[in-house]
């Protein structure tokens, strides 16, 4: 598909001149992996080469993205923003169905590319209301201090059952010293990375 444009600067002709927009096919090698993409080049009509537009080089970065992300089966940064529009949702929720820090959905919507684990994630919840209220269920903030950032801890609002995952390998004295006493000491604490 050929499509005419505006006037821009050639490099080549020193001068403002009249492009055309063609589609072309590139090759990008991508953590070792061969990936074709389709961009679009602007191509002088004076001079017959290829002139650099720097609203085209955004668009194909984004378009490359979007391709990529649909070759590998990765959710795209309008289905994430889509997710929170469904369920009248704020990023606080999404990263505790998650298991992660807010911040890490703060890159996702500017772009990062999620894990092939999250990005499964969130399809599915796109797709499937009950596995969204299951998850927001089971992975709660709990409300005991310091327990909600330590990634062994969950809380499960629809019980109101708690559980440490390390509560196993804790000496009854250090069940009751966290558990009673020290809340904010537990021996085990480890901070959810996001």
């Amino acid at each position: 598909m050929v499509k005419e444009k505006m006037f821009d600067f050639c490099t080549s002709c020193r001068k403002e001149t009249s492009y055309k927009i063609c589609k072309k096919t590139v090759q990008k090698v991508i953590k070792g992996k061969s990936y074709e993409f389709e961009i679009a080049i602007a191509f002088c009509n004076e001079c017959g080469k290829e002139m650099d537009i720097p609203s085209l080089l955004d668009s194909n970065v984004k378009s490359i993205d979007e391709q990529y992300r649909q070759i590998e089966g990765l959710i795209s940064v309008d289905d994430i923003q889509k997710i929170m529009d469904i369920y009248n949702i704020g990023k606080e929720p999404l990263s505790i169905a998650l298991g992660v820090g807010e911040t890490t959905i703060t890159r996702y919507l500017s772009g990062q590319m999620p894990s092939k684990e999250h990005s499964n994630i969130l399809l599915r919840i796109l797709s499937d209301k009950e596995y969204f209220s299951d998850l927001m269920s089971r992975k709660e903030k709990c409300p005991v201090e310091n327990c909600s950032n330590c990634k062994y801890y969950f809380y499960d609002y629809s019980t109101g059952a708690s559980e440490c995952g390390q509560e196993d390998n804790m000496t009854e004295e250090e069940i009751d010293k966290y558990f009673i006493e020290e809340r904010n000491k537990c021996p085990f604490y480890v901070e959810n990375e996001s």
